[in-house]
């Protein structure tokens, strides 16, 4: 099977899943460009086991209404050698990220060639709740181009049937980390864990933040809900630490200031071998996102043990929460709420999550799940999509 994955840069968190689905079939991955300017990850060339191109994009920033928060900058990305790349790279089967411009040109290769599209969808009912009234339309005909649908999970899937989608081509599951990696090095960091806590200057219940520092992560409403913790509890023993950077790192500060008996540690910027450690320093994880896909910061730490305090705009809570002890899922903008959870953490102080949960979770979003998954998918669309598309089977 020659298979070309177009996407647009190279996040750390893939190169795993690209290894794997190398090791089963004839894999040739597009990149428009290898990163935006907002991002700030480093990857290891020598990590790559997979062939790749990058294609060279234009991409424009755009301020994208946000939902729950005014907005964000995001970038648009256009390559126009991404016609001339397939044309070279002759896949049997070709899978487009997300329904825009990069998926207009697979589908219009695909439709010539006679091949199998397979469309890679992320978004969920709300965080594409506010797109602008063209895109729908656009989107409908593309899903209807598609052998597949691949999506991260329900509220993905949720998305792809307001398209169209038939429920048999929807094919979950198709996202994860390098969980093996996170699961080993956090049972060696938790061997350090009070020296790493010492080290940290963190006491109690510690409440551990991953992401941007921005509003769409939630910052806002994270902080409002740590101020009334302490006005309804003042004498708690919990700490907060927050891994990152970004525009909101002042009012973190501020807090900190105006909370002197709260130990609240900022890292700045860290890359991903550090996180292990970083996690497992804490108690419980808290994205408190306002709008969210299924981001791959809710399941690093939960594979290093940590129960976690969901926000319900996360698209990978429907999916997570429901896994044993994993935590409980709030309304961040219900600051009552959220609060309530924070203090019922602190006064319960969550034990980490058995081996057996970690396990299970580690399994199931691991580069080679998600690669046999993909793999699955993929057989079944050349099996079948040519001429009966209706009879794929959603894999589970």
């Amino acid at each position: 099977m020659r298979l070309c994955i177009l996407t647009n840069i190279l996040p750390p968190y893939r190169v795993g899943f690209f290894n794997e689905l190398a090791r089963l079939c004839d894999l040739h991955v597009v990149f428009d460009s290898l990163t935006t300017p907002d991002r700030q990850w480093e990857i290891d060339s020598r990590s790559i086991g997979f062939a790749c191109t990058v294609a060279g994009s234009h991409h424009a920033a755009i301020d994208r209404p946000g939902v729950g928060y005014a907005a964000e900058r995001r970038y648009f990305q256009f390559s126009e050698r991404t016609l001339p790349l397939l044309r070279r790279i002759a896949p049997d089967i070709v899978v487009s990220l997300e329904l825009g411009a990069r998926t207009a040109q697979a589908a219009g290769y695909a439709f010539v060639r006679q091949i199998p599209l397979v469309c890679y969808w992320e978004g969920t009912p709300h965080t594409e709740s506010r797109v602008p009234w063209f895109k729908p339309p656009l989107r409908r005909a593309l899903a209807a181009r598609a052998a597949a649908f691949w999506v991260n999970g329900r509220d993905s899937a949720d998305y792809a049937r307001t398209l169209g989608v038939p429920a048999e081509r929807v094919h979950p599951g198709m996202t994860g980390v390098d969980t093996s990696y996170f699961v080993a090095e956090s049972r060696l960091a938790r061997q350090a864990r009070d020296a790493t806590r010492g080290e940290l200057g963190l006491s109690g219940t510690t409440f551990v933040f991953s992401g941007q520092f921005a509003p769409r992560k939630g910052i806002d409403a994270y902080l409002r809900a740590m101020h009334r913790l302490f006005e309804i509890a003042p004498g708690l023993d919990a700490s907060f630490l927050f891994i990152g950077d970004g525009p909101q790192r002042r009012d973190i500060e501020e807090f900190a200031r105006t909370h002197p008996r709260v130990p609240v540690v900022v890292t700045g910027f860290v890359q991903l071998p550090m996180l292990p450690r970083l996690y497992t320093a804490g108690d419980c994880f808290v994205l408190p996102t306002l709008e969210d896909c299924w981001p791959l910061a809710t399941l690093e730490p939960l594979v290093c043990g940590l129960p976690q305090i969901f926000s319900r705009y996360n698209g990978a809570a429907a999916d997570l929460a429901g896994w044993p002890d994993a935590g409980t899922v709030v309304d961040p903008l219900d600051t009552r709420q959220f609060a309530d959870a924070l203090r019922s953490t602190v006064e319960r102080r969550p034990a980490p999550l058995t081996d057996r949960i970690v396990g299970d979770v580690a399994e199931f979003y691991s580069p080679r799940s998600q690669a046999q998954r993909a793999y699955a998918s993929c057989q079944r669309v050349l099996n079948g999509a040519k001429f009966e598309p209706a009879a794929i089977r959603s894999h589970s």
